[in-house]
């Protein structure tokens, strides 16, 4: 009885260190998805902003042409 007992103990105290290695497995792929969100975040709003600029870029020189073209043409 005594052996099965230490077993059962045994069995015990490896599910509970599996599950405590489990745990830090999960904390440290949510630490790691945090890092991805923010990286990927800051890259977007570098995105955003590089497009505003081209877009900027575009008006103005659609601008630029229309204005050109009304004064050959006026």
């Amino acid at each position: 009885m005594r052996e099965i007992e230490d077993r059962l103990h045994n069995i015990e105290s490896q599910m509970a260190d599996q599950l405590n290695v489990i745990k830090t497995m999960i904390l440290n792929i949510e630490d790691k998805l945090a890092q991805q969100d923010s990286q990927y975040r800051r890259a977007n709003r570098k995105l955003h902003g590089v497009v505003a600029e081209l877009s900027e870029s575009v008006q103005a020189c659609t601008n630029l042409q229309f204005s050109g073209f009304l004064s050959i043409n006026l």
